[in-house]
This record gives structure tokens, sequence and C-alpha cells, in this order.
């Protein structure tokens, strides 16, 4: 009894090493990059340059990657259109039309390299690789335990846990103990994230057909519906989330963050005054909707960091000027900021306009659609709920960009080739009786 408790999937140890060198983090002209999305970038210039002529591969040939592929392009191409109006600079405006490349770049390497190891555990043997390599990172590097968790420690050991753990039980005893963990240290994401994860086991029975629209158009309407839906909620919640941080106060009244949640009780704005980004976001959309303000998009005028800092207590009796100047490594009244951006949504708006937001839309739909009708593994489930939080509060850019959206759209990419191939082996079967 206690031996299948305790009971540990054995992974495939090079997809492991693959995680860990493969989704390193390295500076590459002022931005994060990693080997896989380089070696990305390789196999595909091998293929338009050797390949182009001969028989496309199957994995991309599915609607899913067809539809993910074209919305990265013309995320892409909004992005080159935005930098040319707004003269943005050579090497930010590379960075920045390169980012979406780099996503599809390395979700087809990643398709070609799980169809050769054939491997049913694929994602989760590369993440838990992954896991060990930002776990080292977060334990080691950082400085306090506060801090790792609250940049995603949590996440990657319930992760790990949850890739090499094979009993149900045991799993739904660890999401309520990293729960407890979650609380007590004061870190809400990850609080959310398996509360999530706890609630959509206990009460969605999936299914494991594909019954859900693959279309581009119906999921991006309804993408955009349920991110306004979602944000409606946390207005109206505001009270809610007051008595949350609250709540996580009494817990730990002499946490790291007690001070953080106190300023956030005070200005009264729910989950708006933790991510005071949106304030200064709806301002620069009504600034610029349609082609967005550039790569890297500078603040020239101080306009949108000023709308940020301006909420905070310590700031209602300071002048703007002094504002920047205690903000600024030189006291001047230009800093010279990029406008202020904490969630994919909000910096493909801001970079490249409303259009260019269509991939984040239809991954969002289509991941809320699979998490709540697909029976899949329990760690993907983490996965993907940790995907859908990150659209709305997570920033693409820095150690994790692009990451968590390429393994999700792998995941859905998968799924979606096992379910076809189930489904046209169950009507073949059918056809013979």
């Amino acid at each position: 009894m206690i031996k299948d408790l305790f009971a540990i999937r054995k992974p495939n140890f090079k997809v492991i090493l693959l995680g860990y060198f493969g989704l390193q983090s390295y500076r590459l002209f002022g931005s994060v990059i990693n080997p896989l999305e380089i070696f990305g970038i390789i196999y595909f210039l091998y293929y338009l340059v050797f390949d182009l002529r001969k028989k496309v591969d199957s994995i991309f040939q599915n609607n899913i990657y067809i539809s993910m592929r074209n919305l990265l392009l013309f995320w892409s191409g909004c992005q080159f259109i935005s930098d040319i109006i707004n003269q943005s600079t050579i090497i930010d405006s590379i960075k920045g039309i390169l980012s979406p490349i780099l996503i599809l770049c390395t979700i087809r390497l990643l398709l070609v390299i799980n169809k050769y190891f054939n491997n049913r555990y694929f994602v989760e043997d590369i993440f838990i690789g992954y896991s060990f390599n930002r776990l080292y990172k977060l334990l080691f590097l950082s400085e306090s335990i506060e801090v790792s968790l609250k940049m995603g420690a949590l996440i990657f050991i319930g992760f790990l846990f949850f890739s090499l753990l094979r009993n149900i039980m045991l799993r739904y005893i660890i999401t309520l103990f990293l729960f407890v963990i979650s609380l007590n240290f004061a870190i809400r994401s990850a609080a959310i994230n398996f509360f999530l994860l706890f609630i959509i086991n206990l009460i969605f029975k999936a299914k494991d057909e594909n019954y859900f629209n693959l279309k581009i158009f119906p999921n991006i309407f309804n993408g955009i519906l349920k991110y306004l839906l979602v944000l409606s909620f946390f207005l109206l919640s505001t009270p809610l989330f007051n008595y949350f941080n609250f709540l996580l106060i009494r817990i730990n009244p002499s946490g790291d963050r007690v001070a953080e949640l106190e300023k956030q009780i005070e200005r009264k704005g729910g989950v708006f005054t933790a991510r005071p980004e949106y304030l200064s976001f709806f301002t620069a959309l009504k600034d610029s909707p349609l082609i967005g303000h550039g790569s890297w998009a500078i603040d020239k005028k101080d306009k949108y960091f000023l709308i940020n800092e301006r909420r905070k207590p310590e700031n209602q009796r300071k002048s703007d000027r002094k504002i920047l100047a205690e903000n600024c490594e030189i006291a001047k009244i230009s800093c010279e900021n990029k406008i202020p951006t904490h969630s994919p949504i909000h910096q493909t708006v801001i970079w490249s306009g409303l259009l260019s937001t269509a991939f984040f839309f239809y991954l969002l739909n289509l991941q809320i659609n699979i998490i709540l009708k697909l029976n899949i593994d329990y760690p993907k489930k983490l996965l993907i709920i940790n995907s859908i939080f990150n659209i709305f509060f997570t920033p693409l850019l820095g150690h994790n960009r692009g990451i968590f959206p390429i393994m999700c759209l792998v995941v859905i990419l998968t799924i979606y080739e096992s379910n076809k191939i189930r489904s046209n082996n169950y009507a073949r079967i059918k056809n013979k009786n």
C-alpha cells in the first residue's frame, strides 16, 4: 500500500537534460534567449533552404499549428509596421519582431524532437529539466526564500512532484500543502494556481474527445469575452481581494510582504492596486490603439510611468519632478522609462496595437477549453493553469519569456494529434463493424 502511494514514474533523463540545458537563460544583445530558441531558428532556416520542396511533416499540418503559425506571423508583421511608424531603434525593432518568430521556431523544433522521442511524457520530462534549472537559480541565488517563492519556485516544485509521483490522492495532498505554504508566505499567484488546480480536478469531469471549435475567429472572439469577463470579476471583487490581503497579513504578520500588502489595502483598488500597470495600460491603449508605441516602447514624456507612481500613498504629496528624481539612477526629469507592462496582452497592445493580441486571445480560449473539457495529465493541467494566469498578470519577457506559451502549445498540439489518431482509429473500427 505504501509502495503504491509513493510510486514514481521513471522519466527519460535525456529529455530532462534537454530541458535543463536547452532552456538555460542567456543574454544576447540585451535580450534573454535560450539554446532551444537559437536551434529552433537554425532548424527553421535549414527547412527553408533545403526542405521547402519536400513533403511537409504531418505535425505541421494540423489545424491548431496552422492557426498558431498564422497568428504569430501576423503579430510579427504588426510589430514591423508599428516600429516603422514609431521609428523604433533597429536593435529594439529586431528583438520585437523576432519575439513571436522565436516562439514559432521553438515550437517547431520541440514538435520534431517530441516525434523523435515518441514519449507520452515528453512535455513533463522537458519541463522537469527546466524546473530543476529554475529552482537552482531561485533557491540558491536569490536574496531570500520569499523572493524565490514569489518568482515561481512553488510552481516548479509542484510540477516536479506532480510529474514524478503517480498516486492521484498524493497529488491532491501536495496541492493543498503547497496552497497552505503559498498563503503563509503571501504568494498570491501560487495560491490561486493551486486552488484552481484542486477545484478543477475535483469538480470538472473531463472527456477524452476533442469536440471544441478550433477555428481562429470564434476562438479569438471567445477569448476576448473571457478576458473581459475575468477582468470585470476582479473589478467587482475588490472588497474580497482586500480581505484576502488582510488575511495574508494575519497569517504571517512578520513576513517580508506585509508592507506591500498594507499599501495595496490603502489604495482600495483591488487586484489593480497589485498590478498598477493596468492603469497606465488603458491610457497607452487610448493614445495609440491600432499601431501601438513600438518595440520596447519608450515612455518619452514619463506620462505612463507617473500614472503608476501617483497611485502610491507615499507619493501623494510629491511633485512629478520629485517622483521622477527618486526613481531614476540620475536625478533628472526624463528617465527614458519603458511604458509599464505586466502581461503578454499589455505588451503586445502597447508595442504593436490591438490586432497583434489575437494570438494570446486564441491561446487563452483554447487553454480554457482544454483544461475544462479534455482528460489530460495532472502536471499538464498545472502548466496550462499557470499559463492562463500569466496571460493576465505576468510579463512575457524576462527569464520565463515565451517558455510557458511554448510548452502549452506543445501540450495542445500533442493532445490534438493523439486525439485525432484515436478518433481515426475508432472510425476505422466502426466502419469495419
